[in-house]
């Protein structure tokens, strides 16, 4: 087997990298029957194993691992950056308020009306005394999984392809799940929380195209973000060609950070304060391999092995790792988010 030997000249912890490495050693371990410590150091030298084994960000099962919890943010951190570059959203979390939710919801309470404000008075003179109703967002973990099937010939790939092919299957289904949930007008549910764009009604785009129609949007759209009680913290959440349009007729003095969202339809424009956005995650990313299971190869609408009925259904197609010779991974995330006011407005009809 190819190897890719320790760089001794990078001896910079990078809990990015570490992270890959981890998912990668866990995943070649499972495949090859073989203590992760050696695959470390068969894989990226005994350097860089001793790194990885010391680091915080090997991969957890929390039902197991007593000391997960307390890692979360620790493994959350890397797995987050390991997104950025395919997801919106995760760079939406970055930008927002990040709570634990290791024990379950959390309760953010907020003002219900306008934020009282402090007043001017003479010498001696009495002070108005304001006060203001409380209401609250809840943060709720929901579990987000991805499950996918590792061939054993995977073991036998250089250790940068198959860091490559491992972290990429984690990856892109979670950074597509999260975009296209975070980034709709999905009602809640009792598996997945709202979409951002929920209970918003979007606003008409300006006709014409141009860098007027753009100027116009981004102006009526940071307005009625503001008119929400948000402003301090502006970022603009677009489609590839909205943002790429920006870009270009904006030019390099425009400031204000642009996120691109692939998972978003051509025309689909959102301005938000990223102060009033608030996300919480309940442990490490857990991952786990199961080298006997049998799955539903379903992607869309997966269904139980078996159901009792008359007739009864069996799910079809069915595949046995065990008959197959893979292994299958699975990553879950318990992940919630939701807007502390509603300092949100967007377009599907930009022009531009």
């Amino acid at each position: 087997m190819a190897t890719l030997p320790f760089e001794p000249n990078v001896r910079a912890f990078d809990p990015q990298r570490e992270w890959r490495r981890a998912i990668t050693i866990r995943a070649v371990a499972h495949l090859t029957h073989e203590e992760a410590d050696q695959v470390a150091a068969r894989l990226y030298g005994k350097e860089a194993a001793a790194i990885i084994s010391k680091s915080a960000v090997a991969p957890a099962d929390t039902s197991t691992s007593a000391w997960a919890g307390s890692l979360a943010a620790t493994v959350i951190g890397p797995f987050l950056k390991s997104l950025r570059g395919k997801s919106g959203a995760a760079q939406l979390i970055e930008a927002g308020t990040q709570f634990s939710l290791a024990r379950g919801a959390v309760t953010l309470p907020k003002l219900a009306t306008a934020f009282p404000q402090a007043a001017w008075v003479a010498e001696g003179g009495p002070a108005p005394v304001f006060q203001g109703n409380l209401a609250s967002t809840t943060l709720t973990p929901r579990k987000l999984v991805a499950l996918s099937a590792l061939t054993n010939e995977l073991a036998e790939r250089s250790a940068q392809d198959a860091e490559t092919i491992i972290s990429d299957l984690v990856n892109d289904s979670v950074a597509l799940a999260l975009d296209t949930k975070m980034f709709s007008a999905d009602t809640a549910s009792a598996t997945a929380p709202a979409g951002l764009f929920n209970g918003i009604s979007a606003t008409a785009g300006t006709a014409g195209g141009g860098q007027g129609a753009m100027a116009t949007d981004l102006k009526a759209l940071t307005a009625a973000v503001a008119a929400a009680g948000g402003g301090g913290k502006i970022v603009i959440v677009a489609a590839p060609a909205q943002a790429m349009t920006l870009q270009l007729l904006a030019g390099s003095g425009f400031k204000t950070p642009v996120i691109v969202v692939p998972s978003l339809a051509s025309g689909t424009v959102a301005v938000l304060d990223a102060n009033a956005f608030a996300s919480g995650f309940g442990a490490a990313p857990e991952i786990t391999f199961a080298p006997d299971a049998t799955a539903h190869f379903e992607d869309t609408s997966p269904q139980q092995i078996g159901t009792a009925g008359s007739p009864n259904i069996v799910a079809a197609p069915v595949r046995s790792a065990f008959q197959g010779d893979f292994k299958v991974l699975r990553c879950i995330l318990r992940v919630g988010y939701a807007m502390r006011i509603p300092a949100l407005a967007y377009t599907t009809t930009a022009t531009w």
